[in-house]
């Protein structure tokens, strides 16, 4: 005789009241069927401006009698956050650097700086930090995450070709054909006194003098348009850690009308 084992107690799944057989289990997938296809509730939350947050927000109860702190106060010197590069870099095109913050609390933070060019890399030194409408002067550096130091490694185009290998041979073209160009010229030594013979100069000399000059007239052109150095290039999204030397400061934004009012005085 073969006993019959108790089914396991099970509970009530969102309303459902516990059936038996295929029934139950035809509901419990409609259920999560159902749950999966569900349309997710989007929420978007909009922060105000500073200084334009609108009646609504200035009649509402503050928690505690006190406004949020700011988060970019309470940042010290020697702290970094993850950012990338908003454009990209080039050593021969003067011009702002821009590097968007992606780690919180400082999460679409745009910081605006400068770049020098340091060996086969760049320094980034950024002055100014735009965070929620706000506006910040800083003393922050970019780190290369490759090295832990106080400079980006980018795409190097040494310029080899143009810098060092053309200028060479055409200084090189440019000696030989005024050698050339130039007259034989015999010294000889006689009894009692010198005799110095010079041949006179023939077409071919002055087609080898023309040459060499036109050649060095060539060659001051390359040397005017080869670049001075190699460039540097850091490409767009770069990956970089922003980290401050010291503390933040609010920027205090004037009024046109202040401004020419100290313009006039």
């Amino acid at each position: 005789v073969r006993r019959r084992v108790p089914e396991p107690p099970y509970e009530r799944v969102d309303g459902l009241a516990p059936r038996s057989g295929g029934d139950r289990l035809s509901e419990l997938l409609g259920v999560l069927l159902e749950s999966w296809s569900r349309v997710p509730e989007i929420v978007r939350v909009r922060y105000p401006a500073a200084g334009n947050e609108g009646p609504a927000a200035a009649a509402a109860p503050e928690a505690g009698g006190a406004r949020e702190p700011d988060a970019v106060a309470g940042i010290g010197a020697g702290r970094g956050f993850y950012a990338r590069t908003l454009y990209a870099v080039d050593s021969t095109v003067p011009g702002p650097v821009f590097v968007e913050i992606l780690q919180p609390p400082l999460a679409g933070a745009v910081a605006r700086g400068e770049f020098s060019v340091v060996r086969d890399r760049l320094a980034l030194r950024l002055a100014e930090l735009s965070h929620r409408g706000r506006r910040y002067a800083i003393d922050a550096w970019g780190v290369g995450p490759d090295c832990a130091c106080y400079a980006i490694a980018g795409d190097v185009e040494p310029h080899f070709l143009s810098r060092v290998l053309l200028p060479a041979a055409i200084r090189f073209a440019e000696g030989f054909l005024a050698a050339a160009g130039r007259p034989a010229e015999t010294v000889r030594l006689g009894d009692g006194g010198v005799l110095h013979e010079r041949r006179t100069a023939t077409a071919r000399d002055a087609a080898y003098q023309g040459a060499a000059t036109a050649l060095g007239a060539l060659g001051g052109v390359l040397l005017e348009t080869a670049p001075g150095g190699p460039t540097i290039r850091i490409p767009r999204g770069s990956e970089v850690i922003v980290t401050f030397a010291a503390p933040p400061a609010p920027m205090t934004l004037r009024a046109p009308g202040e401004e020419a009012g100290d313009a006039g005085q």
